[in-house]
């Protein structure tokens, strides 16, 4: 908790003078390294919708903490407690995401910490009925250790 708070100190202080390699905007290609994070946000969302447990656990950091749509906290073992249990849902077939969309990916980078912002739209069953849901999401990504790992997350329903 001590070193997610010193990194939302660090950028709150730090970000308007060090420049992100990223400002959002259209006419810029993304670098490499922006790259490298918005293939993670594929693949975290790519596993989500797959029930994909092992890969959601691989990318979260050992202190990542999560703060979900109804404005609940979750730790790492809370939040993979959750995964684990759509992931159960996925694979007896009483929830089946048909499909699912990321947009909106953007990538600000402050060294060896990422924010990436996003949208995912998925539609499938739940319960057998059809259901769709859109999400905003920020995730902040610290590279330890020579790889890149998501520390925290939030995500907020967006209008349909």
């Amino acid at each position: 908790m001590k070193q997610i708070l010193s990194i939302v100190i660090v950028l709150l202080f730090t970000s308007p003078l060090v420049p992100a390699q990223n400002s959002g905007g259209a006419s810029k290609q993304p670098t490499n390294l922006e790259q490298e994070l918005m293939r993670l946000e594929t693949e975290f969302y790519e596993a989500y919708t797959k029930g994909d447990a092992a890969t959601i656990e691989r990318l979260l950091a050992e202190d990542y903490t999560h703060n979900d749509i109804r404005g609940g906290f979750k730790s790492r073992a809370a939040y993979m407690m959750y995964i684990n249990a759509l992931s159960d849902s996925i694979k007896s077939g009483a929830m089946k995401i048909d499909s699912s969309n990321l947009d909106d990916l953007r990538v600000r980078v402050y060294g060896d910490t990422a924010v990436v912002t996003g949208r995912w739209s998925a539609r499938g069953q739940r319960g057998g009925k059809e259901d769709s849901e859109q999400l905003r999401f920020v995730n902040v990504w610290v590279k330890q250790n020579g790889r890149w790992q998501a520390v925290a997350g939030q995500v907020t329903l967006a209008p349909r």
